[in-house]
């Protein structure tokens, strides 16, 4: 893979200053260096703990808690194709002379990225919001050409110069006005729980039966109706489900 460039916009985005912790920043770095030329790789827990071991990241558990993690604040997306897990960075502005190697193409793909997909030849794409579905006046949370810290140079040292304002960051942004479905919806009044986010309940928590999911969702539900401000919008309220399992007690 080429190298890639930091923007620096996003040490001080919404996304960036989310995040719980700063294994989760070290780990989104190593995954802005290993993605193809589309913000595509996969995400199998081996493969990831291959790749995270040295930031403490050993076990498919906390494999689990860092994707669930940047996925809560869009940093990642994740997808499946023929039943292998990929991770897709909804954010990966990057200027494109040829297609490196490609990943299966994610759902978020936009019909001119399709086509270059199929023809695998060489594109002149620009960085907008069309293609990629992000703010035109966005927080520039991704990779790309502008000045900003190479990121092949990054590794444990190095991330504690990049964490070190972390502790006191600057306020976050205002999301941009424009399209909202970008920074997400709401979660729907009339929303009651699907049989699949059950069914996954069911198996991350085999201890619980059917009754304490139920009861679990509405107290999810009344949660998220009754919360305001951004922080009520999610992009992908299935994940969202996932961590507030995980975090259930």
């Amino acid at each position: 893979m080429p190298d890639r460039i930091l923007r620096a916009g996003l040490f001080d985005s919404e996304a960036w200053l989310g995040l719980k912790n700063n294994d989760d920043r070290v780990c989104y770095i190593a995954l802005l260096g290993t993605a193809d030329t589309f913000g595509n790789q996969p995400a199998g827990p081996f493969r990831l703990i291959h790749r995270w071991r040295p930031y403490g990241i050993e076990t498919p558990e906390k494999v689990a808690k860092v994707l669930a993690e940047l996925a809560d604040v869009d940093l990642i997306r994740r997808y499946e194709v023929d039943g292998k897990p990929y991770v897709h960075l909804p954010r990966f502005n990057q200027t494109r002379r040829y297609l490196g190697r490609l990943y299966p193409v994610p759902p978020w793909a936009t019909d001119l990225e399709k086509q270059a997909f199929a023809k695998k030849s060489h594109v002149n794409h620009q960085s907008t919001p069309e293609n990629h579905g992000d703010p035109r006046h966005g927080v520039g949370v991704g990779v790309g050409v502008d000045l900003g810290v190479d990121v092949a140079s990054v590794g444990k040292d190095v991330s504690k110069d990049l964490f070190a304002g972390a502790a006191n960051p600057h306020p976050p942004k205002a999301p941009p006005k424009g399209n909202g479905a970008a920074h997400g919806t709401r979660l729907p009044t009339e929303w009651n729980i699907p049989d699949q986010w059950k069914a996954w309940a069911l198996t991350y928590r085999p201890d619980w039966d059917e009754t304490r999911v139920v009861r679990e969702s509405l107290v999810f539900r009344d949660y998220w109706h009754a919360k305001a401000g951004a922080n009520a919008r999610k992009v992908d309220w299935l994940a969202t489900w996932r961590n507030w399992i995980r975090k259930a007690t």
